[in-house]
């Protein structure tokens, strides 16, 4: 069977395989070298922004579907606030649901409370829910300066907004914070899926800003001002990835999206490998659709422009091309070069230039043992070391950076994720092969059931007040510490 394989593929079909080989490792190899500076900039000090001269209005959205059991406690941990209550109001948009979302979202104390129920499946996407909120507010309620996006799982902690007014005071158009976990203990899956938010977080959201490149939306944990959000006409993006679609409308306007370090909120992350994953194949599909629509866009902007931005984001839309070829080319390429290095490493060119004299080349002697040292050394000490070895070294690092805001209770799960990320991290890559390869992926909301209250994750109680961060509006502090001595405050 050597035989035949080795006579039957010619000398020039593995040349050509081979210089297909180094094209697609250069394309992944430029796709992470941003991310790697990114890294690099990881050790640096966070951008911190001054203290906010005035406090300013906001709207918090959250878009629920069938979330009954966790809205309420996102609704508290707002009212919870270190952030005068009469600055920030709460919008809810229950679409399509089949519970009570709605009435528990009043009973809680959501300020306003939206239904939209469409019969047209394809639009029980979360970005139809978005546009409904945008319009209302921009089309009815100009008293709000800004707009702050939330999912109905997540948790702010009591300082958030106050973070988010000193981002929004300071001049910033579009702010997205440090998104840490809920439930990083649960198992393995749970906690990949939190350090996944935590690199993004503090590698590429604070590297990106430090270089004044755009922070791709996560979808929550951010806020819009009124004035760039009528400039973006609400909210039109409905691909299966809504979030970073805005991110690339915003930027195609000039709008940067920044990094927010110190405004924490808390999400909760799939704890079974079937949704993680199912949420990997979304991902997939969506950034694939948009490479073709705004890939070649984000690339002449870069060249007329010359922002950092538009290639940092092309590189981006790359990452689904790239897990595309790293599932499927790489594995067909180097086991057809390990075959080929058992059959005739000399005649294919596999010969090894360190094999000669003593020790080498009583271990390379014959295509058996040239083979085995290919296969060996050149690919799988190549995995172990640049993939494996990279990544859990990234990962320690970055634990030992965040380890004052990284929840983990046991010791013994941390372990296990150092171990076993790096393996979810090609099963992710599948993932998002596999979507690309879906013709006709639906969007499925993500089912949520850790009803978790601020207080059992930040272990201190929480009670909803009106605080003193700033004067608002131009007022003076005087006048807001008036307002606060004749408030109630609700615990």
């Amino acid at each position: 069977m050597f035989y035949f394989l080795a006579t039957a593929i010619p000398k020039i079909v593995i040349d050509v395989f081979d210089k297909i080989n180094w094209a697609v490792v250069t394309v992944a190899g430029a796709c992470m070298l941003l991310p790697m500076i990114y890294w690099v900039l990881m050790i640096f000090p966070q951008k911190r922004y001054p203290d906010a001269k005035i406090n300013h209005k906001y709207v918090v959205v959250a878009c629920a579907r069938n979330e009954r059991n966790v809205i309420a406690h996102l609704i508290d941990s707002i009212r919870a606030q270190d952030y005068p209550r009469e600055l920030l109001d709460i919008l809810v948009v229950a679409h399509n649901c089949s519970d009570d979302t709605a009435q528990v979202a009043r009973d809680a104390g959501a300020d306003i409370v939206l239904e939209l129920n469409d019969p047209d499946r394809k639009r029980g996407r979360k970005g139809y829910a978005l546009q409904l909120a945008f319009k209302e507010i921009l089309d009815n309620h100009p008293e709000y300066e800004g707009i702050m996006v939330m999912d109905a799982d997540n948790l702010m902690n009591t300082h958030f907004v106050k973070e988010m007014n000193k981002a929004f005071d300071a001049g910033v158009e579009v702010g997205t914070g440090y998104r840490n976990s809920k439930n990083y203990d649960d198992n393995c899956v749970a906690g990949a899926n939190g350090m996944t938010f935590l690199r993004d977080c503090r590698a590429n959201g604070h590297g990106r800003t430090l270089m004044h490149s755009t922070v791709p939306l996560a979808g929550t944990g951010f806020f819009i001002r009124r004035e760039t959000a009528l400039d973006m006409g609400g909210w039109n993006a409905f691909n299966l990835v809504e979030d970073f679609e805005y991110t690339l409308q915003l930027l195609d306007k000039k709008h940067r999206v920044q990094y927010v370090s110190r405004a924490e909120f808390f999400d909760e992350q799939p704890h079974g490998l079937k949704y993680s994953l199912v949420r990997q194949t979304r991902l997939g599909k969506g950034v694939f659709q948009l490479l073709f629509r705004y890939g070649p866009k984000m690339l002449f902007r870069f060249f007329t422009r010359f922002w950092l931005g538009y290639i940092d984001m092309f590189l981006y839309l790359l990452y689904p091309l790239v897990a595309l070829l790293a599932t499927f080319w790489f594995p067909f390429y180097y086991i057809l070069k390990g075959v080929l290095a058992f059959v005739d490493p000399v005649g294919y060119g596999i010969a090894i230039a360190t094999a000669s004299g003593g020790y080498m080349t009583l271990f390379t002697s014959g295509n058996l043992g040239m083979g085995l040292y290919w296969v060996f050394h050149d690919v799988l000490l190549q995995i172990v070391v640049y993939v494996i070895g990279t990544l859990t070294l990234q990962n320690m690092v970055l634990l030992r950076i965040e380890y004052e805001r990284v929840n983990y209770t046991k010791w013994y799960r941390v372990v296990t994720m150092l171990i076993l990320y790096p393996w979810y991290n090609l099963l992710v890559a599948v993932a998002l092969a596999i979507g690309i390869l879906t013709p006709r992926l639906t969007w499925r909301p993500t089912i949520h059931d850790r009803a978790m209250s601020l207080e059992q994750i930040i272990g201190k109680p929480t009670v909803a007040v009106n605080a003193v961060c700033a004067p608002s509006d131009g007022e003076n502090a005087a006048d807001d510490k008036a307002e606060l001595a004749d408030a109630n405050i609700e615990s």
